[in-house]
């Protein structure tokens, strides 16, 4: 049994994401993810599993997958005050290790800093060589600003990789486990009163 709740994606899906983003993405015109087409679709994965753990634990919420205007988040989930999420998923054929790096672009760092919309994040592992999307884990952004460091783009991460970017990253490790107490932990860690 996995430590991390897992989404088994069929062939047939993944086709249909596929196909939904590529149409997305034209009506969209995004001509600069062009190139980073597969990384779309694979996002869609990592939130289709947040949102089927939401769903199992009876949290409620709105998905924004289809609000142009939000692209700082990916989910509101409501109590007495809502929490934004955004979900961040890398693809990978390799399961994931606590000490694995959990990365958010610096551009996309940047205009969350900016903007200061969203409150967690949710880390995703989608595996190409299984098709499961793997919930690593959460932190809130604030707390995330506390833990990350830059990593540039070309530095060398081992003998088989560099960074492809620049982006901000923590460690799984860093992260808090999706458990029914999500909430809760969540109240605890940033001093706010949520209900859920």
């Amino acid at each position: 049994m996995s430590e991390f709740y897992t989404v088994k994606f069929s062939n047939r899906s993944i086709d249909h994401i596929k196909d939904v983003t590529d149409k997305k993405n034209k009506a969209l015109n995004y001509n600069n993810w062009n190139k980073r087409f597969d990384t779309r679709w694979v996002g869609t994965c990592g939130e289709l599993a947040f949102k089927r753990w939401l769903d199992r634990k009876e949290i409620v919420y709105d998905y924004h997958a289809d609000d142009v205007g939000i692209d700082e988040f990916d989910f509101t989930l409501y109590g007495k005050l809502p929490i934004t999420v955004d979900v961040k998923t890398v693809s990978t054929k390799y399961y994931p290790k606590r000490n694995y790096a959990c990365n958010v672009d610096v551009k996309q760092y940047n205009k969350l800093m900016r903007k200061g919309t969203t409150d967690l994040l949710v880390f995703s592992r989608f595996m190409t060589n299984t098709n499961e999307a793997l919930l690593v884990g959460w932190i809130a952004f604030k707390e995330f600003i506390n833990v990350c460091v830059l990593e540039k783009k070309g530095t060398v991460l081992n003998s088989k990789m560099t960074a492809s970017t620049d982006s901000y990253k923590c460690k799984i490790s860093d992260l808090h486990r999706l458990s029914s107490t999500f909430v809760s932990d969540y109240k605890t860690e940033i001093g706010k009163v949520y209900s859920i």
